[in-house]
């Protein structure tokens, strides 16, 4: 299974003995991100310890998404520095603390369309 909307499942499970077990799911709330379009992107380097680059076939200009990055929390880091230079993303992540982090790719409609996990190390 990828992906369960809100709602009540049953799972029965059956041994090779033909016992059978019935299980009833209840699924409130699913959080995640769920990505809409899947295009050849990468960044790197990765881990980094100052710059990543970004490199994406999602949109013909860079310049049409928007680049958010969460902590490992979920929460939002304050609007990062970002440069196009040579069909490439140039995207400053100096000021933010040693961590895991997600890097949001949005559409102008703030659609995910990619998440990418990076590391930020002082250590490369």
């Amino acid at each position: 299974m990828n992906f369960l909307y809100n709602g009540t499942y049953t799972v029965s499970v059956k041994d090779q003995a033909g016992c059978t077990k019935n299980y009833t799911l209840s699924i409130g709330c699913v959080t995640g991100i769920e990505e809409y379009f899947l295009g050849n992107t990468k960044i790197y380097p990765n881990p980094t310890s100052q710059f990543l680059y970004l490199e994406s076939d999602m949109v013909k200009n860079l310049n049409e998404l928007n680049i958010t990055i969460l902590n490992s929390l979920g929460q939002k880091m304050l609007p990062r520095s970002y440069y196009t230079l040579n069909n490439k993303i140039l995207i400053d992540v100096s000021d933010i603390a040693d961590g895991v982090y997600i890097l949001l790719l949005m559409d102008k409609e703030n659609t995910v369309l990619k998440n990418i996990k990076f590391i930020k190390s002082i250590h490369k």
